[in-house]
């Protein structure tokens, strides 16, 4: 018995690793997302079978269940989905504002997202057909200018500026090249929410 709740903890122990390791700087979450469903659906099976298997035994053998070990391991299984904690939109700073744009013939990307927060961070979001990269940073507006940290043009291979004019009255962003603003529309942003 003691056996199977050290493979059982050593299995979490490596579900947890995995998932913290995932997640660098530009989270692919598609992937992340198909394997942590995987592999919690995957420990949830395996903890539901081995609960079933000693059970059983104990039944043949006439020994009572210590459901001690059973209601420790329900408990912590169930805080494993928080090692995304701070991925989860009910933890994050409130939404100011939301950009998005259709991208064409940009190696599978179909979509842009920006999403501004009230903590000054941003998200900036490539929507693949497959899965999406997130790109996360900090912000300033000085004068209607929206200056996005963290190499987000290189990172993002141009799909997106760090520097937006905002057309409030227009509800567009239009992307900054040196002291230009570039009103193309296949490169600003629509403004699609905001929030007060």
């Amino acid at each position: 018995m003691r056996t199977i709740w050290t493979s059982m903890l050593l299995i979490a122990i490596g579900i947890l690793t995995i998932l913290t390791i995932i997640p660098i700087n530009h989270m692919v979450t598609g992937f992340s997302i198909v394997l942590t469903v995987i592999l919690t659906g995957g420990y949830f099976a395996f903890f539901i079978l081995t609960t079933i298997f000693s059970f059983k035994k104990n039944k043949r053998e006439n020994r009572k269940n210590n459901f001690g070990p059973i209601i420790i391991t329900i408990f912590f299984s169930f805080l494993i989905p928080f090692i995304f904690i701070k991925e989860y939109e009910l933890f994050k700073a409130p939404t100011i504002l939301e950009a998005f744009r259709h991208v064409k013939g940009h190696q599978g990307v179909a979509a842009c997202l920006l999403v501004l927060r009230k903590d000054n961070t941003y998200k900036a979001e490539l929507i693949h057909l497959e899965a999406s990269g997130v790109y996360k940073g900090d912000y300033t507006i000085k004068n209607d200018t929206l200056i996005l940290t963290n190499d987000i043009v290189m990172e993002t291979d141009g799909v997106f500026s760090d520097k937006y004019f905002m057309d409030k009255a227009n509800s567009i962003l239009y992307p900054i090249s040196g002291k230009m603003i570039l009103q193309d529309t296949s490169l600003y942003l629509e403004i699609t929410k905001k929030y007060e």
